[in-house]
């Protein structure tokens, strides 16, 4: 795909070593990584180190080859990961409270540094939004073009704040990149099944697609992406991801854009598009999404038949208090004639409809009429 967008993985305080051939620089700047206050190294699930941000020579090698990969013609752009691991109180126990603060104020220069050295035609996406940080993470948003969303899932409150957040940077025109794991309801690899190049999800697994589809659209804006997952890796423990690479039918619907926000009353949201409208209900963990232009949201289950209105027609001579009997009006492939009372009442959907009127000895009448509720048309015919 020629419009894909590579981006260069830098981790803003994680040290995955000796991973990048840049790294060896660090071994020429004194004391690059944080101690705790025995001396010892602060370690990543007990094996990476962290960067002492506040050591201007780390913050300057961390900017400086960002700077560099950005430059590059295979590289769109940096990923920006463990923002909140420097934002929020993680290892402050181990490395104290004024060091924690030093790192903080270290990354913010960091990230002005960035936005003001990298080309700006190339794009900057953060790891950052998530319902349970502070303001769910939106106070560095200014600093990037957008935010990868990971951890998305929890109750009810916790998507809903998720939901807000992403929905307040998609509507500022922010990069918003949704991904989803489906790895604990998916079959085996070998039981997954296609037909003409889509997947075929049970109906178990088909809802909570749904589910997660309903929640992208009523967030989705313009620069808004999507994904499930297996897993993380593009191989699992297992040995295969049993989604990469693969396609839902979804994705070839026409979509058609949004006619307007998202409406919310309490844990239930839905949203119109052109030709679909969602329905999202968290605190049941139910999303459906009704296809075509004249869909309305309601919730799953069957769907609905369609509401009938009434459309009466009532005919009076012009000029007379009289009422036409006998004229016949013929509306689509359904036809009546006027009664003494000079009215033909029709069962219709909602649409629009051609109607003609004819009698001998009056003037026909050829006309239209939008249907949205019960409705009279009166017409005194000449």
């Amino acid at each position: 795909n020629p419009d894909s967008k590579v981006l260069y993985y830098r981790n803003v305080l994680v040290h995955y070593q000796n991973t990048y051939a840049v790294d060896t620089g660090l071994n020429s700047i004194s004391e690059p990584f944080l101690k705790d206050a025995s001396g010892e190294l602060v370690l990543h699930q007990g094996v990476r180190p962290h960067y002492d941000l506040s050591n201007e020579s780390v913050r300057r090698w961390w900017v400086d080859h960002a700077v560099d990969m950005s430059s590059k013609e295979e590289i769109d752009g940096i990923f920006y990961d463990a923002i909140a691991k420097v934002t929020t109180t993680y290892i402050e126990s181990q490395i104290g409270t004024g060091k924690k603060q030093a790192v903080q104020d270290a990354f913010h220069i960091m990230m002005e540094e960035c936005q003001t050295e990298i080309d700006l035609s190339k794009i900057n996406i953060a790891n950052l939004i998530r319902a349970n940080f502070t303001n769910a993470g939106m106070d560095n948003l200014h600093y990037f073009d957008g935010s990868y969303l990971e951890g998305f899932k929890g109750t009810p409150s916790f998507y809903a704040e998720g939901i807000r957040a992403a929905q307040t940077a998609a509507r500022e025109g922010k990069l918003i990149c949704l991904t989803l794991g489906m790895d604990d309801i998916l079959p085996a690899f070998d039981e997954m099944r296609e037909e003409a190049g889509y997947l075929v999800l049970s109906d178990s697994a088909q809802a909570e697609f749904d589910f997660y589809l309903s929640i992208f659209l009523v967030i989705a804006e313009e620069y808004s992406y999507f994904l499930v997952h297996d897993n993380s890796n593009a191989y699992s423990v297992m040995g295969n991801d049993r989604l990469l690479l693969k396609r839902f039918a979804e994705y070839d619907r026409a979509l058609g854009p949004p006619m307007g926000p998202a409406l919310q009353s309490g844990y239930i949201y839905t949203r119109q598009f052109r030709n679909a409208a969602v329905y999202l209900d968290l605190a049941k963990s139910e999303g459906r999404i009704n296809w075509g232009s004249d869909s309305i949201p309601h919730p799953p289950g069957p769907d609905p038949e369609p509401e009938k209105f009434s459309l009466k027609f009532l005919l009076a001579e012009a000029n007379s208090p009289s009422y036409v009997s006998g004229a016949l009006i013929e509306l689509d492939s359904l036809s009546g004639l006027s009664s003494d009372a000079g009215n033909v009442i029709f069962s219709l959907d909602t649409g629009r409809y051609q109607y003609s009127i004819t009698l001998p000895g009056f003037f026909p009448v050829d006309s239209s009429v939008h249907l949205v509720s019960d409705s009279t048309i009166f017409l005194s015919i000449q």
